[in-house]
């Protein structure tokens, strides 16, 4: 292996390194409430908060579609829906 080439995967790799290292930066820097509004529209936590309070809940649209995918709540089998625990946190974490 030539010096060149061995300067160039030293560099790559630690480009690599550099890369993986403020991305985990970012991550971890990540707040509570920007982990809870992650992905959500602007009326979407208010949706979360009626789900929890009105027991069973036939929310539809796609504001119950994201939040489902995020897990925040779970559809039954009779169609509606109910907050599951980590939508629960999040609106404890809205809350505070």
């Amino acid at each position: 292996m030539t010096d060149v080439a061995r300067l160039l995967a030293h560099y790559e790799k630690s480009e690599a390194n550099y890369i993986a290292l403020r991305t985990n930066q970012v991550e971890a820097s990540m707040t509570p409430w920007r982990w809870v509004e992650k992905g959500l529209w602007r009326g979407d936590l208010t949706l979360l908060s009626r789900i929890a309070e009105l027991e069973p809940s036939e929310a539809v649209g796609n504001g119950v579609d994201r939040l489902i995918m995020r897990g925040f709540v779970v559809r039954k089998r009779d169609a509606s829906v109910r907050p599951t625990i980590k939508g629960r946190i999040a609106l404890l974490i809205r809350r505070s």
